[in-house]
């Protein structure tokens, strides 16, 4: 079990199924837009169902909503607030991926941060202790 693994064990259960419905940066966004709201989530093409599905895509891509349409459509969804423990879940991935190899450039594109945030993440984050909590 990898430390980015044995954390997301600590979230949340809505979190956790979040994550593993749409992935870990989609789930992030979704958090730093919706974070402890109740989203009603689409179901059909009527008016108001079109424009909530656009602006899903805007925060979480096509992929992501059609994934949470196809799950949740028609019920309404509770995005926790649980921003400050699905950062440092972020932050663990990036030291997990830099430490498998992956650079620091390519880590900055990829989560769309700058190259001296990688660097202040991979300087402050204990990636040793897998069992490390989030809380």
């Amino acid at each position: 079990m990898t430390a980015v693994e044995a954390n997301l064990d600590e979230l949340p259960a809505g979190m956790r199924d979040l994550v593993a419905l749409i992935g870990l940066r989609p789930a992030l966004k979704l958090v730093d837009a919706f974070g402890g709201i109740t989203l009603p989530i689409p179901k059909g093409d009527a008016a108001r169902g079109v424009v909530r599905r656009e602006s899903l895509i805007e925060v979480i891509g096509v992929r992501a909503t059609e994934l949470l349409i196809d799950t949740y459509g028609g019920d309404r969804l509770y995005v926790p607030s649980c921003r400050a423990a699905m950062l440092q879940l972020r932050d663990r991935e990036i030291c997990a991926q830099y430490g498998a190899g992956v650079g620091v450039a390519e880590l900055a594109i990829k989560y769309r941060l700058s190259d001296r945030h990688i660097w202040s993440i991979l300087k402050k984050t204990d990636v040793s202790s897998p069992q490390a909590s989030l809380f």
